[in-house]
């Protein structure tokens, strides 16, 4: 049976500082393979998702704040 990931990530995180860095480096390489075997198009999808995703985090960002700032000079 596998061990679960939370004990795992414990076990990692005590190993020391070098051996993390390696280890992480392998797991980006890992991802970054993984990732090569993507469309053109399933590229295109994902980063109009991600930028979809952001544009509506900064609008809603920016919309609060400007909520803020009138109720703030609306006090006065």
């Amino acid at each position: 049976m596998a061990r679960p990931t939370i004990e795992l990530e414990e076990e990692l995180l005590s190993l020391p500082s070098k051996e993390r860095a390696r280890l992480a480096h392998e797991l980006i390489v890992s991802l970054d393979d993984e990732q090569q075997d993507l469309t053109q198009e399933e590229w295109q999808a994902a980063w109009f998702e991600e930028v979809k995703r952001r544009e509506s985090s900064v609008a809603l960002d920016a919309n609060k704040v400007m909520e803020e700032l009138k109720g703030q000079y609306n006090k006065k």
